[in-house]
Order: C-alpha cells, then structure tokens, then sequence
C-alpha cells in the first residue's frame, strides 16, 4: 500500500496536480455506477477509491483547481500508472523483488499502451536493467525509470 501512495503522489507532481489532505469524513453521497471490472487482478479496482472521492472534485491548496477522477481518461499518463500499479502489486506479493516485478508485467505491443490492456513498454524494462547491471538498487533504478524520468513511456518523453 505504501508504494501505491507513493507512486500516486509522484505521478500527481509529474502530472502538475497538486496534492491535498483529504478530509477525515467524507461527505455523504449517492452511490456511483459500478465501473467495469479491471482486466488485470493486479491493478487496483476502481472500487477502492471511496465513492466520495469518485463522485466530486477533489479540493485543492493554495487556490489551485480541483482534480477530479474520471474512468474514461486514458492516456500515457494512465498507461504508466497501470504498469507501475502491476508493478507494485508485485512489490507488495514478493516483498521487494524489484527485478522480477519489473520482467513480470505484460510487454505492451505498440506506441500506444493505453489503447492495450495493462502492460510496461519493453523500453521501460531494459532502461531499469540496464540501471541495475551499472550498480544501481532495484529501488533506485525503478524510482529512475518509473517516476523520475518516464521518458520511455510513449506520449511521456516531454514531462
């Protein structure tokens, strides 16, 4: 669950979204639609966040715009976070083995894996390998790859 915090506020800094406390008691709401169920057991299900958080915005700091989520977004954006919530469910199974969690994701098939269901591009995988056979710790080269640098994530070169 850590890592899954982790990578959710490192993606949320890299998207240039700021982060917000959320409040001790969620305001009561209606229910939502149940969304479809996840392709992959290993992703998180939409089901975890809680139905407040689904339903309305979420209020930001210091006078920013609020963020909302939103099942239908897909973009490269949402493509790294599939791949790098595989990876940490992995993370979370194998306590830690980040070279296998990296090699065990699907491979994606094109320049465009949030039109595929959940997978890491190849060119993800070999810049972390090739970080760890220079010395660097599983941690270190994931957190290069995966949240520093993202550029080998199609539509993620710029960021």
């Amino acid at each position: 669950m850590v890592f899954r915090v982790l990578l959710a506020l490192a993606l949320s800094g890299l998207a240039g979204c700021s982060v917000s406390s959320v409040p001790e008691d969620p305001p009561p709401s209606n229910p939502p639609p149940t969304p479809p169920p996840a392709s992959n057991p290993d992703l998180p299900s939409l089901d975890d966040l809680p139905s407040w958080l689904r339903e309305r915005p979420i209020p930001s700091m210091h006078g920013g715009l609020p963020l909302y989520f939103d099942a239908t977004q897909a973009n490269g954006i949402t493509a790294a976070a599939d791949c790098a919530a595989m990876i940490t469910s992995c993370l979370e199974r194998t306590h830690g083995d980040f070279d296998a969690c990296v090699a065990s994701p699907p491979t994606c098939a094109t320049q465009q894996p949030w039109t595929e269901a959940a997978c890491c591009p190849q060119t993800c995988k070999t810049d972390f390998s090739t970080r760890r056979a220079t010395g660097r710790s599983g941690f270190d080269a994931y957190i290069d790859v995966f949240v520093k640098d993202m550029s080998c994530f199609p539509s993620l070169e710029a960021l």
